[in-house]
């Protein structure tokens, strides 16, 4: 199964060239676990600073909407990237250091989410901060508003967010999920938006991944970005 992840991290890290200077996460589905439980992604990254690859992997709960006991991993390598070169290194690296936990809550990296919503946007000028979407294979909608709450300013800021998400069926049902932990402030982000939003291949976890504006405390000028996600559990067939 680990192997079937690192062929898959290949493909997606080598078509997707980094510049050095970005210091903008790319963001990896590394797969769901057969019943849709959980999930897990990966993100990795170029110091802007230090030319050095960083990366995290991360293995959801999606009832609990948290990540699992010892389900967090982070690494940063100790070698100077060069022009042209990635830092996915780094998440090759936790991969492989992460196969143990992954077989614990059954990751299968060939079961990777049905994208249902794709942004586009480059910059967080203007993110939408209400989406709507479809299931075409079930005809329902959902409607998802992203809200935020931002505190201080420049070094001291900090800021949370929560969804609420309405889902609607062809026979006019509504019901409605409210996301997230509003009362978790997380320092130097600026802004979030909806990135992308993806269901598990079982039909029954729906997961945003959320993009993070953060601010460099070297270069109040300039915004790194990361990832999180936020993760719902749905009843097959919503």
């Amino acid at each position: 199964m680990i192997r079937k992840v690192c062929k898959l991290a290949m493909v997606l890290f080598f078509c997707i060239p980094v510049l050095l200077t970005s210091d903008t996460a790319i963001f990896v589905d590394l797969g769901f676990s057969p019943d849709g439980k959980y999930f897990m992604y990966g993100q990795y990254w170029t110091d802007r600073n230090t030319s050095l690859s960083k990366a995290e992997l991360n293995i959801v709960d999606v009832e609990r909407n948290n990540f699992v006991s010892n389900g967090r991993r982070s690494f940063a390598s100790e070698h100077r990237l060069v022009f042209n070169q990635n830092g996915s290194g780094a998440l090759f690296h936790l991969i492989g250091e992460s196969a143990d936990i992954a077989r614990r809550y059954n990751i299968d990296s060939s079961l990777q989410g049905n994208v249902l919503f794709l942004s586009m946007a480059a910059k967080p000028t203007s993110p939408p901060k209400t989406i709507e979407f479809k299931n075409f294979i079930y005809d329902i909608q959902y409607k998802a508003s992203l809200f935020s709450q931002v505190e201080g300013s420049e070094g001291s800021i900090r800021s949370s967010f929560y969804i609420d998400l309405e889902r609607t069926t062809s026979n006019g049902n509504i019901k409605l999920y409210h996301i997230g932990t509003p009362r978790l402030m997380r320092p130097r982000v600026t802004e979030y938006n909806f990135r992308k939003v993806i269901t598990a291949p079982s039909n029954n976890a729906m997961i945003f991944i959320i993009e993070m504006f953060i601010l460099n405390p070297d270069d109040k000028d300039f915004l790194g970005v990361r990832y999180m996600v936020e993760a719902v559990r749905l009843e097959k067939g919503e």
